[in-house]
């Protein structure tokens, strides 16, 4: 079906995209001790996962708009 011929190459696609996201942050940990002698990893840890929060927010926000704009109305038959 259309789903596993098409859905699935995007959804590993998303996945590589978000293992490789996190998989490199401890990388930018060690380059920032690097360059300033500093290892903030709880930092850089928390600031990004506080911008991701707040993303995912902003979308689930701008979903719900899009829906009623779009005309959706929840628990209508």
């Amino acid at each position: 079906g259309w789903v596993t011929d098409y859905g699935g190459p995007g959804q590993v696609a998303a996945g590589a995209g978000y293992l490789g996201f996190w998989s490199m942050m401890p990388d930018t940990v060690e380059y920032g001790e690097w360059r300033s002698g500093i290892r903030s990893e709880g930092a850089v840890f928390g600031i990004v996962s506080l911008i991701q929060k707040g993303a995912l927010g902003l979308a689930a926000g701008a979903l719900g708009e899009l829906l009623s704009l779009i005309g959706y109305r929840a628990n209508q038959a």
